[in-house]
């Protein structure tokens, strides 16, 4: 019998994170494609497979700590990376966690049990999403964060 993948049924963890692993709403498990190459003949053109495998990048959805803690230590890492205000900030990456980090996702069988991982090798935050504060609504909601992610390779383990 077949028994169908939920998407409820996750962990997924940052190495260089491991507070933000408790934060996690959702992932997003990056989808990959390929170039063509288009070769001329006297009758009509063929299509080939491209060379390269391009990933898409990889969005996690966070709850956002009233400390702002994870949101903290993500905006330094990008700060880090781009050193925007000394050099100094990129040599403290560089020296601390590193400047990438490898992270994996696992998901669980209908069971709840381990089934398949994902590695994710030399991963970097390129986007931190903006945080809303609104007034106006009359539930409580709390606030999620959008962080993207640019990684060299995929493998399933």
């Amino acid at each position: 019998m077949t028994n169908f993948l939920s998407q409820l049924e996750f962990d997924f963890t940052i190495k260089r994170l491991p507070n933000v692993t408790f934060l996690v709403q959702a992932v997003s498990l990056p989808g990959m494609s390929m170039g063509t190459t288009e070769v001329n003949t006297p009758f009509k053109p063929i299509m080939l497979h491209g060379d390269r495998l391009v990933y898409d990048e990889l969005t996690v959805t966070l709850k956002v700590d009233e400390d702002m803690l994870a949101w903290t230590e993500i905006s330094d890492w990008m700060k880090g990376l781009t050193t925007p205000e000394s050099f100094d900030q990129y040599n403290n990456l560089k020296i601390g966690e590193g400047l990438y980090s490898d992270a994996s996702i696992m998901i669980m069988s209908n069971v709840k049990n381990p089934n398949i991982e994902f590695l994710f090798e030399d991963m970097f935050p390129i986007a931190l999403g903006p945080i809303q504060f609104d007034t106006r609504s009359s539930d409580l909601e709390y606030v999620t964060v959008d962080v993207t992610f640019k990684f060299d390779s995929m493998k399933k383990k």
